[in-house]
């Protein structure tokens, strides 16, 4: 049985299409292979005049000349014109695609299950069903498949592009590109369409667009003779000639390149001769060849689809080598036209070097994407000659150069990228580009689309700043403009200048030769202190207020930290941690700001040249390296909350709200770390900045990162995941900074979610000292101990509470806890003190029934401030001071000394583990050898009489060869006389630290004061610290009175 296969469709039949065997009755879906009887298939061989039944839902057959149906509304209808294929719709807007990949599997399934026999001609395929014996098959079409003509040899041109596009029907367009010459494009235009009956006529209806895919132009340069323009469709009609075997048309268009780069958009329109009719035996009706995707076939010229494996720009290989190559037609002393990608630059841009460069963005909302080329007119290379005739018209500014370029939507995109690749780009340190986009810009949708916006690339670091003034008068289109820190606005603009340093670099290379660009690598070469977490003491920083000072040759700069890298060592730091280095601008943040882009380095933050982010970005990298001679790390602070892109109530698209809000913002108008979109950007900005050498991040405000989409919060975060066990991020040092610890999982009773990898800034250890130090609040002895001693209920391991997942459960050492009291940017220690100064005031004028309150005098500020500070420094953990809190002498010399004392104390106070054996013991103020009464409430019910200093707090260690130290609190507005434990035998203690006292006396390395008695006063709010001595006479052992000074 020989049968022949027609494309039908089947709505009840999961609307996939059918094939049919020819002189049977039996029907199979091409998806599920379901048989469909005869008589529920509408007669395909109707008049053309004659409405097609719509009372047949089962099945409607798929006649491609001219019959439609809705997949919207099932409404079946007859086009009137096939011209009508170019625009028209049905009703309710939508329009069928036709996969003829699933009917080709369900065909040969049903082949194969039904033992049927397929003729390997391609250009029958007639089934024949299998018998005993000879099978050997004999086709009695003696033709062969026509291979695809080579271009034509008189163009002499190098072959560039080839593609194939499936079309409804089964017929196939295959478009081959090429030049002839340097400066003409050729496309050539096959339709392998082997249905097409012999003598139709076939044309192709066309035009070439750049940046308006409606606008259809036809230049006269391109239009081949004997064309003629459809003034229905705007479409230029110029006949396709047969080539080869039957069914297959050839046409040949050449383009100038100094058009380029443009998209050429075609449809192939077959007309059959009267009466005829398919293999199926069907009338065959004029009709349009249109592919499965898209409303036409495009071609790119000047331009390919380029690639969507990396987002953001990438340089591929220069466009002048092929270019060259294929220019040896030309004849001696021609001159091409310079194309339209020259602007601005002249003749000597036409000699200029010109590259392939590769645009990548994620945009999920928009139906159409253009690329916007900018050429500032002062980069572009206009000579003084121009200028000159500028100034003698009346001095008006020329305008910018532009090009746009609008994405095809088939062609370039993959997925949710989009994608494109430009030849012919030559100066690109000058060139500028940004993105604009057209689409859905309804509010609800999460998209948004603002069409007369030009957006910012938010993977490419490159950045250029520029007047907001100059720019809205010769910008051709406006610019993202923002409000900077400094109070400046401007306009802001990617840029190509960092592919022109990395194509500047790789030349270098090339011309010094491997073995010298070899040493001068390691030369420049600076690793990485690498410190281990228990040898850290941070130093937060801000770049524009720290580098300040005497000897700051570049103040408020990256450099001006390098230079007062002595200061950081003198306040006994090792590691920095910056403030957003990244370019931001005046917004809702710390300090004010908010992240502008967060991969580009902040250009207010150079020397040189303030208006590009790649000499800030050098100037970073100087930096580091510097600080890591130094032997001090760089830990970059990131906030990935507000950016400078507002809120729903004040918003200002520049980049990430303008290309997908939906995905990358929650509806508060803050960074939606749940999405996979900005997780994956998160990731690939923390790479960028691993790369230039920074040591760690400081994630401030991390409880957004601990939830999903939606807002809810997750016991194990992706995003945390996914950075602790990344292969890059994971050596580092990674610090999460929690803003509120409530909104952590299990109402933060456990830290940030850490696999044991996650550094945690404590915020609850400067909550419960400022409670217990400022405001005298009765019953935080526990708490304060437990912060004290490294907070192990957060940081030690707890397999003991039901549910915890094992990211939260597992524990971690006690350098894995970062003890501040406040936060750069927050209110400071000095403002915090002096609030507390001003209680401790009120409490003494009121009165007390203490006696020593009756004599004292009010605490100062500098005290509490003080205390503050010696509590964080030798509490176990790791600290983070302020800068702020050391910015004047005196107390950069109090925390460097707290520094070295925490050194050389260490193995009494930092013990490596929370299970480390160690011999600690806590006194209470009025007898050594008693503890203090922890839960005064349980005392007070037990008829406890309460101590009359009972919140006071001491705790002593003891060592091995006779190492003690002792450390006092005193919360009271009044002086604590505190008993004192025995030190060791052979030792006496030795004040070395006591923040009542003036400097320098408040701290000491050596010399202390010796404390032979067995009790001590301590001054209101202050911390005294005493240390172990070897006794050098015998009467050092004798006890005496030990007097408070009035």
């Amino acid at each position: 049985m020989v049968a022949g296969r027609v494309a039908v469709q089947a709505p009840l039949c999961c609307r996939t299409p059918l094939f049919a065997a020819r002189g049977a009755d039996k029907w199979v879906c091409g998806h599920c292979t379901v048989e469909i009887a005869e008589g529920k298939r509408e007669d395909p061989a109707q008049e053309p005049d004659q409405e097609p039944e719509t009372v047949v839902p089962e099945l409607v057959d798929r006649v491609l000349t001219g019959l439609r149906e809705c997949p919207g509304c099932k409404e079946v209808f007859q086009l009137e014109d096939s011209d009508d294929l170019l625009t028209a719709r049905c009703h309710c807007g939508s329009r069928l695609y036709v996969e003829d990949a699933q009917a080709e599997a369900g065909f040969q399934e049903y082949r194969q299950r039904q033992q049927l026999k397929q003729c390997p001609n391609p250009g029958c395929g007639a089934l024949v069903e299998k018998s005993d014996g000879c099978n050997k098959m004999t086709c009695r079409d003696k033709t062969p498949p026509a291979k695809p003509p080579p271009p034509p040899a008189a163009t002499a041109a190098a072959l560039a592009v080839t593609s194939s596009w499936p079309c409804k029907g089964g017929a196939l367009v295959r478009v081959l590109q090429g030049q002839a010459g340097s400066d003409q494009h050729q496309l050539w235009v096959e339709l392998d369409g082997r249905d097409v009956p012999q003598g139709s006529t076939v044309e192709l209806h066309w035009g070439v667009y750049r940046s308006a895919p409606h606008l259809w132009q036809h230049p006269a340069e391109v239009v081949p003779p004997g064309s003629h323009r459809n003034e229905r469709s705007g479409a230029m009609v110029s006949a396709m000639q047969p080539s080869g075997a039957q069914g297959r048309y050839i046409l040949t268009l050449t383009v100038p390149a100094a058009l380029a780069p443009l998209t050429a958009a075609f449809v192939v329109h077959v007309a059959p001769p009267e009466g005829a009719k398919d293999s199926a035996g069907r009338l065959v009706r004029p009709h349009f060849v249109t592919p499965l995707r898209g409303r036409h076939f495009s071609a790119l010229i000047g331009c390919s689809p380029g690639s969507a494996e990396q987002q953001g720009v990438a340089l591929l290989l220069p466009a002048a080598g092929r270019q060259a190559a294929a220019g040896g037609g030309r004849a001696a002393g021609s001159a091409a036209k310079p194309s339209v990608l020259e602007f601005g630059g002249g003749a000597a841009a036409a000699a200029a070097q010109k590259h392939t460069v590769n645009f990548s963005v994620r945009c999920r909302g928009a139906d159409r994407v253009c690329l916007v080329l900018l050429r500032p007119q002062e980069a572009a290379a206009a000579g003084q000659q121009q200028q000159q005739q500028q100034q003698q018209q009346g001095g008006q500014q020329q305008e910018w150069g532009m090009v746009e370029l609008v994405l095809d939507p088939v062609l370039n995109r993959t997925g949710e990228l989009w994608h494109i690749a430009v030849e012919g780009l030559h100066d690109l340190e000058q060139l500028c580009y940004g993105w604009r986009l057209e689409g859905d810009v309804s509010w609800e949708s999460g998209c948004r689309v603002q069409p007369d916006l030009l957006l910012l690339d938010p993977c490419n670091p490159a950045l250029r700043y520029f007047n907001a003034d100059e720019a809205s008068q010769r910008a051709p289109l406006p610019l993202p403009t923002v409000n900077l820190p400094d109070g400046t606005q401007a306009a802001v603009s990617s840029t190509l200048a960092g592919l022109a340093q990395e194509l500047a670099r790789q030349q270098q290379i090339a011309a010094a030769g491997p073995a010298v660009a070899g040493e001068a690598a390691a030369e420049s070469f600076v690793p990485r202190p690498d410190l281990a977490l228990e040898e850290l003491r941070l130093l937060e920083v801000d770049v524009r207020t720290f580098a300040q000072g005497k000897g700051v040759q570049h103040p408020g700069t990256y450099l001006g930290v390098a230079e007062r890298a002595a200061h950081i060592r003198a306040v006994g730091a090792n590691a920095v941690v910056l403030t957003p280095s990244y370019a931001t601008a005046k917004g809702i943040g710390l300090l004010s700001r908010a992240a502008l882009h967060y991969m580009a380095a902040d250009p207010q933050l150079a020397t040189r040249d303030r208006s590009t982010s790649l000499a800030a970005a050098a100037e970073f990298r100087q930096m580091v390296a510097q600080l890591h001679e130094q032997g001090i790390e760089v830990l970059l602070q990131v906030d990935l909350t507000f950016t400078a892109e507002g809120t729903d109530a004040h918003p200002s698209s520049l980049s990430l709200r303008g290309l997908d809000y939906g995905s990358y913002y929650r509806t508060n108008g803050v960074l939606n770390c749940g999405s996979a979109a900005a997780q994956q950007y998160i990731l690939r900005t923390l790479h960028h900045w691993a790369q230039e050498g920074v040591d760690g991040f400081c994630f401030v405000n991390a409880e957004n990162m601990v939830q999903d989409r939606e807002g809810v919060i997750l016991d194990a975060p992706p995003l945390a995941d996914a950075i602790c066990h990344d292969p890059l991020l994971k050596p580092l040092k990674l610090i999460a900074a929690p803003g509120d610890e409530s909104l952590l999982p299990r109402s933060g009773v456990r830290g940030f979610p850490h696999w044991g990898l996650w550094q945690q800034r404590n915020a609850g250890f400067g909550r419960d000292l400022m409670a217990f130090l400022a405001e005298d609040t009765p019953g935080l002895l526990t708490a304060v101990a437990g912060r004290l001693t490294g907070s192990a209920a957060v940081f030690d391991s707890d397999w003991d509470m039901p549910g915890l997942p094992g990211d939260l459960a597992i524990g971690r050492r006690p350098a894995f806890c970062i003890n501040s009291v406040t936060v750069l940017g927050r209110q400071s220690i000095a403002e915090l003190a002096a609030e507390a100064a001003e209680l401790a005031a009120a409490a003494t004028a009121a009165g007390a029934t203490n006696p020593m309150a009756r004599t004292s005098s009010p605490p100062s500020a500098a005290t509490i401030s003080k205390s503050l500070l010696a509590m964080a420094v030798l509490a176990l953990g790791v600290p983070i001071i302020p800068q702020d809190a050391v910015a004047d002498l005196p107390s950069a010399h109090f925390v460097g000394v707290l520094q070295r004392l925490r050194q050389r104390l260490a193995p009494l106070l930092l013990p490596p583990r929370f299970d480390s054996p160690r011999d600690i013991r806590w006194h209470s103020a009025s007898d050594a050898a008693a503890e203090p009464v922890w839960d005064v409430e349980a005392a007070a019910e037990a008829g406890v009489v309460p101590e009359r200093d009972g919140n006071y707090i001491g705790f002593s260690v003891r060592g091995s060869g006779g190492q003690a130290v002792y450390v006092g609190v005193n919360p009271y507005p009044h002086v604590v006389s505190a008993a004192l434990p025995l030190p060791p035998p052979g030792r006496v203690w030795e004040r070395v630290v006591d923040t009542s006292l003036q400097p320098p006396e408040d701290a000491l390395m050596e010399g202390g004061t010796p404390v032979r008695a067995r009790s001590m006063p301590v001054a209101a709010k202050a911390v005294i610290v005493l240390q172990a001595a070897v006794v050098e006479t015998a009467n050092l052992q004798q006890p005496t009175q030990y007097l408070p000074t009035q």
